[in-house]
């Protein structure tokens, strides 16, 4: 199996990246990541929704050839017209959920095809024009700060940023919280222990790293950790 992770070009604000398979896979474990994907898979000719993640999953055989396109966490609402919260923990069929996108999509046969027509559509509906900037600063502000900070920071209530992420995310903000601060470990290449990793994605320490991860992922800190080794 071949896995490659796109970085969004720079003009493609609503993706936070994009991603192919080559070979198929087995069972494999998904992480959450607090963000909603497009999957394609153009041999069984199968396009879906995959909605916020609360905690991993394991994923049956796949198809040998999958891409898909990574939404910033705050754009979902504004590029499906309904609540993420609806599609949270689901895999929902694109024509069933917006038969307009189904139809200018279904014929992509490559991860670069998507994101040129996924861009090329959400432009012509002016999709920006229907995000919340709100969301896009308390998001940035939770990777560091409080929750309360993040709701100051956006001139907002803790009461009105929860309804808020809750319709736009799918997760509330402790939960938006918990899932970057996974993959913030998870990508970590380069903090030698887990101890040091623990410091740097922000949980208090080891035991808090052991007792997330194992909430979310059903698995050890040790069995995903990717960090530098000694010498």
């Amino acid at each position: 199996m071949a896995f490659r992770e796109l970085e969004a070009p720079s003009g493609a604000s609503l993706l936070e990246a994009a991603w192919s398979v080559e070979g198929g896979a087995g069972a494999t474990l998904v992480l959450p990541d607090g963000c909603t994907d497009l999957v394609f898979d153009p041999q069984r000719r199968r396009f879906s929704v995959v909605g916020v993640m609360t905690t991993a999953v394991v994923t049956g055989p796949s198809s040998t050839h999958l891409f898909g396109l990574r939404l910033h966490p705050w754009v979902v609402r504004a590029v499906f017209g309904v609540s993420a919260h609806e599609l949270r923990d689901r895999e929902v069929e694109l024509e069933r959920l917006h038969p307009t996108w189904f139809a200018r999509l279904r014929a992509v046969a490559r991860v670069e095809d998507a994101i040129e027509a996924f861009g090329d559509e959400c432009e012509r509906r002016r999709v920006v024009d229907d995000l919340d900037e709100r969301l896009v600063v308390a998001a940035s502000r939770l990777q560091t700060r409080s929750v309360s900070a993040a709701a100051d920071s956006a001139g907002l209530s803790e009461r009105q940023l929860l309804r808020l992420f809750l319709d736009h995310v799918g997760l509330s903000p402790k939960g938006y919280q918990r899932v970057r601060r996974l993959q913030h470990f998870v990508r970590d290449t380069r903090s030698p222990t887990l101890a040091s990793a623990a410091g740097s994605a922000g949980y208090a320490d080891q035991s808090h790293l052991t007792r997330e991860v194992r909430s979310l992922t059903g698995t050890s800190p040790r069995s995903l950790f990717s960090g530098a080794r000694p010498g």
